[in-house]
């Protein structure tokens, strides 16, 4: 369909070919071409492709009008003059202006017939947006631009349309000083009372500036930098280079094994086990306190489909569920005290999913004192002095004197930092499948990290021996951390519901559900008190540290220990203490969340580096490198030896290979050039400790087939898309000398391989491939005699299968070809100096190191960010497969770019949850991950304590992140200095849009 055929067209034309036919070629004297390249930008942002490939504008219209939808191709439209046509049963075509086209002015039942657009030739037309993230993001405010100029060049006719975020849309053609908003803010929090309101009320003056500069440019009345027109144009990704082959034969660029099958769809998860069965959906508290007087079902029952409500009253064991006994119940029994929003009260079984939904809203919950004395944010709870005493770490550093330390400084300052919490946010939300057994048991299918942690919660929950709980897993659709403690409680609700009813039954959570009955990343705030000298080299720090732990201790402990362990990161500490306290508020219990306390850790490290830089006019890339530990000085400040440290050698050679002073100044020129654009780069280092304890003790059980040489590997790790089955597979077929397409990695199942520990902490992958190893060697040896008759009868090695067979085939004597392995090294270790006085204790095994490097562009009007390249140097040792590892440190660092810069969990004054599911929550997508990605791993660089020379990568590329966030910060500072304002500044994390604008 051609441009002109598309303006005159009916409401039949989908949005992706009323896209298609913008981008195509108009001719420019037809007065339409400004206005058909704004429409497309405004198109482009109607949903996703596969959505515009099927509705048109006139829905998009008509549920604009009739649901008060938030369209970006309504006010597009309006500012063009459009009309639109309909027709009814009763009536003939009706030609009215957009601008009428409001509830009640059109009939419910017409039909819209045409749409159309004048001819505006002398005029000049703009369409702008901004969203929290580029795509698939309502926008705080759009709009449509357009002036008229006569002869003279002097504007005879201005129109501007703005869409209101909330609300309906707010047409204004008058001046822009007399726009006002109308309705809440959804972004409205107790942390953040006018929530985004401040920033959504400067955007129609930045759209005007804009529109303005780009109208001069268009008439030829004065020419502006190209780079400062429009919005910041997206780049194609350029394609991705492994450039990696395997140091190990065998162990190479092998995709996962289910690769096809996830990209298809043809893979199973937990939600596609079959079953005919019921279906739960829990009824949640919707208040943060109060005692639980009554529950009235009576409404619940009349819906079509319901069968029964379990509660508190039907658990047939303990009523305890939490990673801490006795913290949290399965259900709140009446005359129970509610702890937060989200609280598990009854679970709704139905036939249908639907039903159970229905039914689990028509419950009724009489609370007595709702919200009182309700502790909601870390401030509350500091002030309250409410504690998770168990979960604190007084001196959790301590070194040195820290008084000497600030009187041999010359310079002492102190500061602050806050950083927000984070949703995991998985494809796959917290699903269990209960299967009742003969014998009272129990079989669960669930997306899970612990199964073997559900499978205790629910012996105990259940009453039974644990023996007579399976739990089963395929594999996890993402996990992210909340899949290890926080899937205990939805599995018990199903196994409950299955226990009572003797039938199968399906609990799984959507979106919304999880993100206000599940917590995530813990929040921080942090004071410091630095002594520096003259050229910025630490001499003493003092480090007092608050988290939100919700309302129970889950994880908090050790995230706490973890948090206080990231802050020193590759620098040199000569004098430090840090304490970390836990708090206890009535939200829902945080808990592990990739990389656990680390980001938070990092985020103080690297933000102190920045305040010292800016209060000596430094970089923060000079700060960093003169406090940087040497391969000399390498010990962290509780005494641990880093060894095999190489932090300096990735940071030389990284800052080299990506030409990072050349682009550091090609920025500072850009930037001399440009008022509204800003470009800025920034370099930072990491050092990130493992411990083997988290997974230590965690088997595997290998199968060689004798009917065919066959393998099939068992272990008590969990599959999350981290690529451990491939993993453990090429081991095997390595060990072994196997074909890899004979080795098949089964599903996760506690009957099998029993007591396996938590899989996270990145390192469960080489434990479980370390535990399959020493199976296989032990299967070597059995197999060793049989080649060594083959060879010696036959004069050459035989082959795999004719090995097996000669195994499996002797008469009397059938060989056994199964066994067990297991990699249990020790962990939590103290460090005693040479007197022997402990210095502190430390739970690494061993430290990988990096560099990234981030280059972004600001567009200083709307602080929208466009991260133009990111580089990274990574020591992940020898790998045991690149691609892999490349595509885990790739993730991770697309997750930090989404902490530190766009994701943003809020609560209102109630301990509600507003920013819910895809709508309101923005984790990056494909436009925000840099134009440009390079990622290498350190080559040559065997690590001999690893398993087969490898470490572990799943998690600490997610801190280098941290150079996008101070990229940015160095653009702002840079905008500030043109207007006058001090380039030291405090920068709030995450940098939303909002926050840059602030």
């Amino acid at each position: 369909m051609n441009t002109y055929a598309l303006l005159r067209a009916g409401g039949k034309p989908t949005a992706e070919e009323s896209m298609q036919s913008y981008d195509g070629n108009i001719c420019r004297c037809t007065g339409y071409r400004n206005l058909v390249q704004a429409l497309a930008d405004a198109v482009k942002h109607v949903a996703q492709h596969h959505l515009r490939s099927e509705a048109g504008w006139a829905g998009n219209l008509l549920i604009t009008i009739q649901r008060g939808f938030p369209s970006d191709l309504f006010p597009a439209l309006l500012a063009a003059d459009a009309e639109v046509s309909y027709v009814t049963k009763s009536t003939e075509e009706t030609r009215i202006p957009l601008a009428e086209f409001k509830p009640g002015a059109v009939p419910f039942n017409a039909l819209l017939t045409k749409l159309h657009i004048p001819n505006l030739q002398s005029s000049f037309y703009k369409y702008f947006r901004v969203g929290q993230r580029k795509w698939l993001s309502h926008c705080f405010a759009s709009g449509g631009f357009r002036v008229v100029l006569d002869s003279a060049k002097k504007i005879t006719e201005a129109r501007v349309e703005l869409s209101d975020f909330d609300k309906f849309l707010l047409p204004v053609i008058s001046r822009h000083s007399e726009l006002e908003f109308a309705g809440e803010s959804q972004f409205q929090t107790i942390d953040n009372p006018k929530g985004k309101d401040d920033y959504r009320r400067q955007l129609p003056d930045t759209y005007i500036f804009k529109f303005f500069k780009e109208a001069q440019a268009f008439f030829g009345m004065k020419q502006w930098p190209a780079e400062e027109l429009g919005s910041l144009a997206l780049k194609p990704l350029k394609a991705g280079d492994l450039g990696e082959v395997g140091e190990q034969p065998g162990l190479d660029n092998k995709p996962q094994l289910s690769a096809m099958g996830l990209t298809t769809g043809a893979v199973r998860y937990t939600d596609d086990q079959p079953m005919p069965g019921l279906f739960g959906y829990p009824v949640l508290s919707e208040v943060a306190t109060g005692k639980l007087e009554q529950l009235d079902t009576a409404q619940a029952f009349k819906v079509v489909g319901v069968v029964d409500i379990v509660t508190a009253a039907d658990v047939p064991g303990k009523n305890d569920c939490g990673f801490a006994a006795g913290e949290e119940p399965v259900f709140v029994e009446i005359g129970g005290n509610i702890m937060t929003v989200g609280q598990q009260i009854a679970l709704v079984v139905a036939t249908s999913y639907r039903a159970a939904k229905a039914g689990a809203a028509a419950v009724q919950m009489k609370i007595s004192g709702a919200n009182e004395g309700a502790i909601i944010t870390l401030d509350q709870a500091i002030a309250a002095e409410s504690f998770l005493e168990s979960a604190h770490f007084k001196n959790s550093i301590n070194k040195g004197d820290l008084e000497a330390g600030y009187s041999s400084s010359d310079l002492v300052f102190e500061g602050s930092t806050y950083v927000i919490g984070q949703h995991a946010f998985p494809m796959e939300k917290q699903t269990a499948l209960a299967v009742p057994e003969e014998k009272k048991g129990m079989t669960v299918w669930h997306s899970t990290q612990g199964h073997d942690f559900t499978r205790g919660v629910l012996a105990g929950v259940l009453g039974i021996p644990g023996s007579f709980v399976v739990c089963k897993q395929t594999r996890a659709g993402g996990a992210f951390g909340p899949k290890n403690s926080r899937q205990a409680p939805v599995a018990a609700m199903a196994a409950v519901a299955a226990h009572k009813l003797e039938k199968a039954v399906r609990v799984a959570y959507e979106a919304t559900l999880e993100q206000n009955a599940v917590g995530g990343r813990h929040s921080f705030k942090t004071q410091y008190k630095v002594g520096v000298n003259k050229d910025g080299r630490i001499q003493a720090c003092d480090i007092e540290s608050w988290c939100n732990g919700g309302c129970t201790h889950d994880f908090t402990g050790f995230l706490n220990l973890e948090m206080g362990e990231a802050i020193p990161s590759v620098y040199d500490w000569p004098n430090m203490r840090v304490n970390v306290h836990a708090m206890k508020t009535n939200t829902p219990s945080n808990t592990a969340v990739r990389s656990f306390g680390s980001p938070q850790g990092y985020f103080v490290c690297e933000a102190i580096m920045e305040d010292i830089a800016g209060r000596l006019g430094k970089v923060p890339e000079e700060i960093r490198e003169i406090n940087m530990c040497t391969k000399q000085n390498a010990v962290t400040p509780w005494g641990q030896p880093m060894e095999f440290y190489n932090v300096d050698t990735l940071w030389n050679k990284l800052k080299q290979d990506a030409k990072y002073e050349e682009r550091a100044k090609s920025c500072e020129e850009f930037n001399k050039t440009n008022r509204w654009r800003k470009r800025a780069i920034s370099a930072v280092p990491l050092a990130y400790g493992h411990c083997y304890a988290y997974a230590a003790g965690t088997g595997a059980l290998v199968n060689i087939h004798g009917s065919d040489g066959s393998v099939t590997v068992h272990h008590g790790g969990c599959e999350i898309g981290q690529g451990i089955h491939t993993k453990v597979a090429q081991v095997v077929a390595v060990s072994l000398g196997c074909p890899l397409d004979h080795v098949r990695v089964a599903d996760t199942n506690t009957e099998v391989v029993p007591n396996a520990r938590f899989t996270g902490g990145s390192i469960t992958t080489e434990v479980v491939c370390e535990a399959a190893r020493q199976a296989c060697k032990q299967l070597l040896q059995t197999l060793k005699p049989h080649k060594e008759f083959l060879k010696k009868r036959d004069g050459k090695d035989p082959s795999w299968p004719e090995l097996v067979a000669a195994a499996n085939t002797v008469l009397g004597h059938q060989e056994k070809l199964s066994a067990t392995g297991i990699f249990a090294p020790t962990g939590n270790k103290y460090t005693t100096d040479v007197e022997g006085n402990t210095l502190g204790q430390h739970h690494g095994d061993y430290f990988t190191y990096g560099a990234g490097i981030s280059e972004v562009e600001l567009d200083v009007l709307t602080g929208e960010v466009r991260t133009l390249r990111s580089d990274i140097l990574y020591d992940v040792g020898q790998s045991i497969n690149p691609g892999i590892d490349i595509g885990q440190l790739e993730g991770a660092f697309v997750w930090g770019i989404g902490y530190y810069m766009y994701e943003e969990p809020l609560r209102d004054t109630r301990g509600v949850e507003r920013s819910q599911g895809v709508w309101a929550y923005k984790p990056p997508m494909a436009a925000e991950v840099p134009t440009e990605f390079r990622v290498e791993l350190l080559r040559d660089n065997p690590f001999p304590k690893g398993v087969l020379g490898s470490k572990a990568i799943g998690e600490p590329p997610f801190m280098l992140a941290y150079s996008v966030l101070g990229a940015t910060k160095k653009a702002i500072a840079s905008a500030r200095k043109d207007a006058g304002l001090s380039e030291h500044f405090k920068l709030p994390m995450p940098c939303t849009l909002d926050a840059i604008h602030q």
